[in-house]
């Protein structure tokens, strides 16, 4: 089966605040998806990891994201300074569909 690239902005502060975020999302897209495979979301993850790691901009964020997610392992998490200059979170997964 094939693989999609997924990518969510989290409007969070806080690694506690990223984690909570992302058991909300997970139980929303599991109510909506049931227990079907290949759905290509958030559901192929097994888990969540926060990379601690900051980049520049969002660009530079989404390209280390891309080249790190791996299919059938955890979403992954790392932050970035957004173009106002507050820093944010985004979460990146490789996910079967």
């Amino acid at each position: 089966m094939g693989a999609d690239f997924i990518l969510y902005t989290i409007n969070k502060n806080t690694k506690n605040g990223v984690k909570t975020w992302y058991a909300k999302k997970l139980k929303e897209v599991r109510q909506y998806y049931g227990e079907q495979s290949y759905t290509g979301s958030l559901c192929e993850t097994p888990g969540v990891t926060i990379i601690d790691k900051f980049f520049p901009d969002r660009v530079a964020a989404e390209q280390y994201l891309q080249d790190n997610c791996v299919k059938w392992e955890n979403a992954l998490v790392v932050s970035y300074r957004r173009a106002d200059g507050v820093p944010a979170y985004i979460l990146g997964a490789l996910v079967s569909c």
